[in-house]
This record gives C-alpha cells, sequence and structure tokens, in this order.
C-alpha cells in the first residue's frame, strides 16, 4: 500500500487537493513554464490548506446552533463551480433554506488580475447583503 500523498510531497499533496477540490488537471504537455519556488510562507500556508481539506467533506453542518436571531446568513458560490466549493455552497444553501447567492466570475471573480469583474460581483453582492 502506498503512502498518502501527502506523505510523498507537497507537489503530490496539492496533486491531490486539486482533485478533491474539483480543480482541472494541467494539460498534458502544457508548455507553461515552471512556477518559481514557493516562499517559506507558501509553504507553511500550502501546507496548512492540503491537510485541512480532508476536514471539508467529513464536516457535518449543525445548522440548528447557528445564529439565526443576531445573524442574516447567506450562501454564496461562484458562476460555473462545479468543484467542491460549488457543491459545498449548494448543499449548505440547501441544509438551511436559503437561496444560493452565486457571483460572476471564477475563484477569483471581484479581481480583474483573475479574469473578474469587480462591478458584477459587487452588484450581486450588494443585493445579497440587501
Amino acid at each position: 500500500m502506498s503512502a498518502p500523498p501527502r506523505d510523498r510531497g507537497l507537489s503530490r499533496a496539492l496533486g491531490a487537493f486539486r482533485a478533491t477540490a474539483g480543480f482541472a488537471p494541467p494539460a498534458p504537455g502544457a508548455a507553461a513554464p515552471p512556477p518559481p519556488p514557493p516562499s517559506e510562507a507558501d509553504l507553511r500556508s500550502m501546507t496548512r490548506m492540503v491537510l485541512g481539506i480532508e476536514t471539508v467533506p467529513t464536516h457535518r453542518l449543525d445548522a440548528a446552533a447557528l445564529p439565526t436571531d443576531r445573524v442574516r446568513i447567506g450562501v454564496g458560490a461562484w458562476s460555473g463551480d462545479a468543484a467542491l466549493t460549488g457543491r459545498t455552497s449548494r448543499a449548505v444553501a440547501a441544509e438551511l433554506g436559503v437561496p444560493l447567492d452565486v457571483f460572476p466570475g471564477g475563484h477569483g471573480g471581484f479581481h480583474p488580475g483573475q479574469g473578474g469583474d469587480p462591478a458584477a460581483f459587487a452588484a450581486v453582492l450588494r443585493t445579497a447583503l440587501g
């Protein structure tokens, strides 16, 4: 039996994270240059993210414990999100019986450098916040 991806190095663990999260794998033979080596802070951050991903699919929401008398609860997802984050957002919204607010763009939908549209994102956010 082979070791889990997290025991075979950060690169293998990030690959397992991408697969679990629903992100498409890199295209075979992609001509993109390799990324620069991560900084120490990046390594710490990625390690926490990779080790923490195992808790996401197994966590059960205790909807009754949420403070609905003091807080308005909303759930959002980015458009076209079939990844773990979108599936989780849809499940949480259904569990809570609240609508799912769908934000335009991808993972960084508010950030123009990541293909986002800040104005469109802000319009949905204003509507969601009432």
